[in-house]
């Protein structure tokens, strides 16, 4: 009884993925033109600690892009004396004046890093429109241009877009397959409240570290919760802030940045690797004697699911506001126990992974059961070296023309 229980949950999750959601095209975008003028100042932040080399990446990406009135700040949260000289060393040798980069005046943890680079940035610069850009990212070549041309199109609103992800603790390297059509959407905040609810996160939720947000919305969630940023994942934290405050956003279905070095990534736990990164952020973690998850109805659940869920049942709780379903208990232990399979699927050797997926294959039309780690095994590029691996997920085109499967929660 109990397995036919979970199947039906299973199957209930899969036709909720397609129930169509209050959302329309708003425009497709086409990239032509070197460079934009327009009335947009734009401030990209790119929040740094102790992976210089990679930041220096991430500094590269912007600094190429063709936009008019753009600024860029580094800031610097390093505890490694080595890292911090170098990337300050770097930064002084561009002599770009768009680059400032800036040092807090003591280590902080992650999420006081996000609010005080913030702070500095909404001070030190007059500008409609901010964007994070994290040190393990690089925007693809030419994108922010068209995201800046849109926040001059739509002025008041959050621009929300996609990213891949390079598995390269991997070998060979996996390169995640993100399709790409290029349109905007504009989807109304109280459905993806809905689906959040039940544990089913779209991508095209607006984390800072993946959207364009104007100065006017920053400021009144700063003003409506005393920070940007709090809790434990300074991202999701955000995006449900944001999404208590505005009734819509647009999504531009770009796949604008490309995320890799999991091995020196903050949440790499989720995938059961232990790094640096992850350790070092554990231990900045003030939870005054609670456990990360809290807020959850299971917070003993340590999984990437429950970190998101966390952060939705916290501004829930510290909102009272009535746009906030309550979680469906169902659909949430449903989806951890997919969290927590597809951390026991990074564990495994692509050998064994390759088995899996014909066994998956087998049992699909029984089950139905979703496996992303095992489905992007059977589909993804895999590559020797991560230079090949990130030019060629910045190259991939957008394919106007293709049946947009993946914007199944989002199209109405």
């Amino acid at each position: 009884m109990a397995g036919l229980i979970v199947c039906y949950v299973i199957r209930q999750i899969q036709q909720l993925s397609s129930v169509g959601v209050t959302c329309h095209m708003v425009d497709k975008i086409h990239s032509s033109g070197r460079g934009t003028k327009s009335s947009t100042e734009t401030v990209v932040v790119i929040p740094a600690r102790n992976r210089a080399d990679l930041a220096m990446n991430a500094v590269r990406s912007v600094l190429e892009q063709p936009v008019d009135d753009l600024h860029l700040i580094v800031s610097d949260n390093s505890t490694i004396k080595g890292d911090r000289s170098a990337l300050e060393a770097f930064c002084r040798q561009i002599s770009d004046p768009r680059l400032l980069y800036i040092e807090p005046p003591t280590a902080l943890s992650m999420t006081e890093h996000w609010d005080w680079a913030m702070r500095e940035a909404l001070h030190r610069f007059d500008a409609s429109h901010f964007l994070y850009l994290t040190d393990r990212s690089v925007f693809k070549p030419g994108v922010l241009r068209d995201i800046v041309r849109l926040a001059n199109q739509y002025p008041d609103k959050v621009i929300s877009y996609d990213w891949v992800t390079i598995f390269d603790h991997l070998s060979p390297i996996i390169v995640e397959r993100q399709p790409q059509t290029g349109q905007l959407l504009e989807v109304q905040t109280s459905r993806l409240l809905f689906y959040s609810s039940r544990a089913i996160f779209p991508r095209c939720l607006p984390r800072m570290m993946n959207c364009c947000a104007p100065r006017s919305i920053i400021e009144k969630v700063q003003k409506r919760f005393g920070s940007v940023f709090a809790s434990t994942a300074p991202d999701y934290n955000f995006c449900y802030r944001c999404l208590e405050i505005v009734d819509d956003i647009l999504y531009y279905d770009c796949a604008a940045c490309v995320s890799y070095a999991l091995t020196k990534s903050n949440g790499a736990s989720a995938i059961g690797l232990k790094t640096e990164g992850a350790v070092d952020f554990a231990a900045n973690l003030n939870l005054d004697g609670r456990r990360r998850n809290y807020a959850t109805p299971l917070p003993a659940l340590d999984t990437v699911i429950n970190w998101i869920m966390h952060e939705y049942c916290l501004v829930q709780g510290e909102t009272a506001s009535g746009k906030f379903p309550k979680v469906h208990l169902a659909y949430y232990a449903i989806r951890n126990i997919e969290s927590l399979l597809t951390a026991l699927a990074y564990k495994l050797p692509l050998s064994v992974l390759g088995v899996l997926a014909s066994l998956r294959t087998r049992m699909r039309k029984i089950l139905r059961l979703q496996w992303p780690m095992i489905a992007d095994y059977e589909r993804s590029p895999k590559f020797e070296s991560v230079a090949e691996a990130i030019h060629y997920a910045a190259s991939v085109p957008f394919n106007h023309e293709m049946t947009a499967r993946h914007l199944d929660l989002l199209h109405g």
